[in-house]
C-alpha cells in the first residue's frame, strides 16, 4: 500500500509548487511582501504610537530609537502611521482585486466560452467600462456613498476589471478550438466541466498574473487618490495621504516621503516579480 502512494505521480499544482519553490527571487519577493503585511495587521505589537497624536513641539524630526521613521508636521509618528495607514491600503486594495478578478473572470470566461451575441455585448459593455477613467469613477461612488470612508475601492475594482475580461476572453477563445475540448464536447461533458477540468486549468498561468497585476495596480491606484484627497478622512490613514503631507516638506525633510514611497514601491515590485514567479512554473507545466 505505501509502495503504491510513494509510486503514486504528484497532482499538476503540486509540480508547479516545486518549481515555484525553486525560483530564489520569486520566493525573496513573496516573503518580503508578507513581511510588511504582516507587521501591518499586526501594527500595536510594533508600535505604542497612536498614529493620529499630535505632538506640535516635535514635529519634522529626523529617525531615532522613540521614532525610528522620524515624524510629520504634526509631530505624529511616521512609522505608527505608515502601519495603521497599510492596514487601510491593504484592506482596499484586497476588496478590489477579489471583485475584479470575480468579475473579470466571470465575465471573461462567459464572453469566450459562449461567443456570438453573448460575447459583442460583453464587449461592448467592457469598452464602455474601460473608457471611464478611474477618477472620475473613484468622484462618483464618493459622492453616492459618502466621502471618506475608503469606498473608492469599488470604483478600482471596476477600472481593473476590463482588462482582466479581455484577457481572460482572449485566452479561452484561443483554446476553444483544440482536441481535448472538441473531444469533451463529443463526448457530452458539461460545460461547467469543460470549463473547470480543462478551461481554466490552461488560461491560469496569465491570469495569475493578471491578477497580481491589479493588486500592485491597486496599491498605486489606492496611493495616488490618497495623495490627491479622495482617500479616507482623518483619523484614519492610508498611505497616499501620508505622502501627500510629507510632499510640501520634501526639501528640508525628504525622509517624510521618501520613505512612504519606498514602501509602496517594495510592494508593487515584489507583487510583480511574485506574478511572474508564478506564470513560469505554471507554463512549464503545459509545455
Amino acid at each position: 500500500m505505501s509502495t503504491e502512494k510513494a509510486s503514486k505521480p504528484s497532482s499538476p499544482a503540486r509540480r508547479a509548487l516545486k518549481r515555484f519553490a525553486k525560483n530564489r527571487l520569486a520566493l525573496f519577493c513573496l516573503a518580503v511582501f508578507l513581511l510588511i503585511l504582516v507587521v501591518c495587521l499586526l501594527a500595536p505589537l510594533f508600535t505604542s504610537e497612536d498614529p493620529a497624536e499630535l505632538n506640535l513641539g516635535n514635529t519634522k524630526q529626523n529617525p531615532s530609537l522613540a521614532h525610528p521613521m522620524g515624524t510629520d508636521i504634526l509631530g505624529r509618528d511616521i512609522l505608527a502611521r505608515m502601519l495603521y495607514g497599510g492596514r487601510t491600503t491593504f484592506r482596499i486594495c484586497f476588496v478590489a482585486m477579489l471583485l475584479s478578478s470575480a468579475f473579470g473572470l466571470f465575465f471573461g470566461l462567459l464572453s469566450g466560452f459562449f461567443g456570438g451575441t453573448l460575447d459583442q455585448m460583453i464587449s461592448r459593455a467592457n469598452d464602455g467600462l474601460a473608457s471611464i477613467p478611474t477618477f472620475l469613477l473613484a468622484i462618483f461612488v464618493e459622492v453616492v456613498t459618502g466621502a471618506g470612508k475608503g469606498n473608492y475601492m469599488y470604483a478600482i475594482a471596476l477600472a481593473l476589471t476590463p482588462p482582466l475580461i479581455r484577457l481572460t476572453r482572449n485566452l479561452v477563445m484561443s483554446i476553444m478550438g483544440s482536441e481535448y475540448i472538441e473531444a469533451a464536447r463529443a463526448l457530452g461533458v458539461k460545460n461547467s466541466r469543460i470549463i473547470s477540468g480543462h478551461v481554466l486549468r490552461n488560461i491560469a498561468g496569465p491570469v495569475i498574473v493578471q491578477i497580481f497585476s491589479n493588486f500592485s495596480e491597486a496599491i498605486l491606484t489606492c496611493t495616488i487618490m490618497g495623495y490627491l484627497g479622495l482617500g479616507v478622512h482623518s483619523p484614519r490613514v492610508e498611505w497616499g495621504t501620508i505622502i501627500k503631507d510629507g510632499f510640501g516638506f520634501i526639501l528640508n525633510a525628504p525622509l517624510q516621503i521618501a520613505l512612504p514611497c519606498l514602501v509602496v514601491f517594495i510592494c508593487v515590485l515584489t507583487l510583480n516579480i511574485v506574478g511572474s514567479g508564478i506564470r513560469d512554473a505554471l507554463s512549464e507545466e503545459e509545455e
